[in-house]
């Protein structure tokens, strides 16, 4: 008898296994077509504005960035709250440099009692407006490329 229960007990963990299978396998078909439906949003948005800047897709936003993805703002915060602990720092996302005269707009800041002590730049830059972030006084100066790299471990220590 006590056979016969483990024979039925091993049928049912199989039987929940294939269920398990079937929605898993349902859940990538939904994931699929929601990637393949965003490649064709992204098509169709030429010439439309976008909300987060108020003006055409790809086109430069006012202070002189290019506004960058949510998705890779957040991948490089991440990388960022490595150094800079968030419940102890203030991140400002593509704002006009804290306190400067100049119009520049680093796309991450950090800040402690509104002193700016990390500056981020995503994708392509000027080496000069690392420059400035350096001589403005921001000690923490860093350019990551549009994959979420950093690419600047030696250019900073040059300037």
């Amino acid at each position: 008898m006590a056979e016969l229960q483990k024979i039925t007990d091993l049928e049912q963990a199989f039987y929940e296994l294939e269920k398990i299978k079937q929605h898993v396998n349902m859940l990538s078909d939904f994931l699929l077509s929601k990637i393949k439906a965003n490649g064709e949003v992204k098509q169709q948005t030429s010439g439309m504005i976008d909300p987060r800047t108020g003006l055409p897709f790809g086109q430069t936003k006012k202070g002189g960035g290019m506004a960058h993805s949510k998705e890779l703002i957040a991948l490089v915060k991440e990388d960022v709250t490595k150094s800079y602990n968030p419940l102890l720092y203030d991140y400002i996302i593509e704002k006009k440099l804290n306190g400067s005269k100049k119009r520049v707009y680093p796309d991450i800041q950090v800040a402690l009692n509104n002193e700016v002590i990390c500056a981020v730049e995503i994708g392509y830059t000027r080496p000069e407006k690392l420059k400035y972030y350096h001589d403005y006084g921001v000690k923490d100066v860093r350019w990551y490329d549009k994959k979420g790299y950093i690419r600047n471990s030696q250019l900073v220590k040059n300037l």
